[in-house]
């Protein structure tokens, strides 16, 4: 009898530590991430984490404008498998939303997977199950209809605000990723639902562009003085810093190789137009208007489209010249505004049998242009194409972005009518882009 008094007592005591040590975790985001997970979050990781899951506020609403490469995604993914894992699933709702809808399943949930796989190698099982929608749900004692604790909202532009309406669980959230290119009427239907205590918002992005909602929550800090602004430059991530994120030197080294890297930052600084190092690195908005660069609106709306092939398009391919080391000349097809990669060929120092590949490639795809760079090292190329393989199977275009462009009172160049064309047809949805090509992004 003892023996079983014994073992109901261990029962009893391991039950009430289980239950202190959720109480902890649910107050102390970090203490559960470094447990359970075995990661450990860099200093203005923190700052973020500590904003949204502030024990002492009722209602968090962070909004955070970022540089590239600092785990802005991976960071939203966490706090969602923190608040799944320690609070009731029944009464907790998580709502995120993105300009791309994919991006929401590829990005967000796809790191919340990850964080599902690393607790079951730990012996713990998280609730809920994923679905396709994107979502995860879980069952309701007693049977009915799966709850969701975490969905995707990217309704149609003209029912946003009701779309987030109906979730009046315990504990509410809404992350808003890539937060930059999201309409004004998607922050209210965000604010829609978090009007019950100990609800949460975070909204992070690029800077990319001014003018947006994402861009007036900084601007006018009167009026939006409830959100809690932060901001994120690459000169503050540990490559840069040296700040040591894992006591696992190997762990650290691992951790580090995702994020921000000291060699593009300096070669963004040499290379890239003055408002895209202001976005990009410095994680701020640009100083001017927004034309001298690809916005995350303009990319996004070009994800977003769908072009359909008739058969009767006119098909460009567009190949970018390698010259020399491991770099690939690269190839996309243009049909009608479909735009994907087709081929990578790797340097040769042969330029004919270079010329060659290029050619049979066109061929092959039935390109009705090839466009290639004819400046510099690319005049060889051209050159060989123009005068030993072409035969008329298509017509062959040079491109030396330096010449004048067919109207320099609006350009200075060929360069920035290309660029500056480009970007008005991927604002205007003449254009589709695969959000998969990740080098593209």
């Amino acid at each position: 009898m003892n023996f079983g008094l014994s073992g109901v007592a261990a029962e009893v005591a391991e039950e009430l530590q289980r239950r202190s040590r959720k109480a902890i975790y649910q107050r102390d985001p970090e203490a559960w991430y470094a447990d359970v997970m075995n990661g450990y979050w860099w200093s203005k990781q923190k700052e973020v984490v500590w904003s949204f899951a502030d024990p002492k506020k009722s209602l968090t609403m962070t909004v955070v404008k970022s540089c590239n490469g600092v785990g802005k995604t991976r960071l939203a993914a966490d706090l969602a498998t923190w608040m799944i894992a320690v609070f009731d699933p029944m009464e907790t709702s998580i709502i995120t939303t993105a300009p791309i809808y994919k991006q929401i399943g590829t990005g967000l949930f796809r790191y919340i997977n990850d964080n599902y796989n690393v607790a079951l190698t730990k012996g713990i099982t998280l609730p809920g199950r994923f679905v396709a929608d994107p979502a995860l749900k879980i069952a309701r004692l007693g049977g009915g209809i799966d709850k969701d604790i975490i969905q995707a909202k990217r309704p149609a532009d003209s029912n946003l605000i009701s779309s987030f309406q109906g979730i009046h669980d315990g504990l509410v959230a809404v992350l808003m990723d890539e937060a930059g290119g999201l309409p004004e009427d998607l922050w209210i239907g965000a604010n829609a639902v978090t009007t019950n205590e100990h609800a949460k918002i975070l909204a992070i992005g690029n800077p990319d562009r001014l003018g947006t909602a994402f861009h007036a929550r900084f601007r006018d800090r009167d009026k939006f003085q409830d959100w809690t602004p932060i901001s994120i430059s690459a000169y503050e991530s540990p490559n840069l810093t040296g700040e040591v994120i894992h006591p696992d030197p190997d762990e650290d080294k691992k951790i580090k190789s995702h994020l921000v890297q000291k060699g593009w930052v300096e070669m963004m600084e040499r290379q890239a137009h003055p408002n895209v190092v202001l976005a990009k690195v410095h994680g701020e908005f640009p100083k001017g208007d927004d034309n001298a660069f690809f916005t995350q609106h303009a990319m996004n709306t070009a994800f977003n489209t769908e072009v359909t092939h008739e058969g009767n398009e006119l098909r460009i391919l567009g190949v970018d010249l390698a010259f020399g080391g491991e770099d690939n000349t690269v190839a996309y097809l243009n049909t009608g505004g479909h735009v994907r990669k087709v081929k990578e060929i790797p340097y040769d120092d042969d330029f004919m049998n270079h010329a060659r590949k290029i050619h049979e490639l066109a061929v092959s795809l039935g390109a009705d242009e090839l466009r290639v760079d004819s400046a510099g090292s690319g005049k060889g190329i051209h050159s060989l194409l123009d005068l030993e393989i072409g035969n008329g199977e298509y017509i062959l275009i040079g491109l030396s972005g330096g010449t004048a462009s067919p109207d320099n009172t609006r350009w200075a160049q060929l360069r920035s009518y290309m660029y500056d064309t480009f970007r008005k047809q991927l604002q205007e949805g003449q254009i589709d882009l695969d959000y998969d090509d990740r080098t593209l992004r």
